[in-house]
């Protein structure tokens, strides 16, 4: 979690953490909302749109492909 906070930080995105483990409301939209393809988490949503996980998060920082990933372009 440190590590997204801070690329998001620096990238001047703003973000909220929602702790899915421990808010039973919060983890059943998860689940509804990633229609299933995994419960693996942390999962990265986006204006209540999932996007992906964290390999994935990892992946368009390194290629510098996160705003395409977040789809904020």
């Amino acid at each position: 979690m440190k590590y997204k906070s801070q690329v998001l930080t620096i990238c001047k995105i703003p973000y909220d953490f929602i702790d899915v483990a421990t808010d039973e409301t919060a983890n059943m939209y998860m689940k509804r909302k990633n229609l299933g393809v995994t419960t693996e988490l942390p999962p990265i949503f986006v204006d209540g749109e999932y996007k992906g996980l964290f390999a994935q998060f990892e992946e368009a920082v390194e290629f510098d492909e996160l705003d395409q990933f977040l789809g904020l372009q």
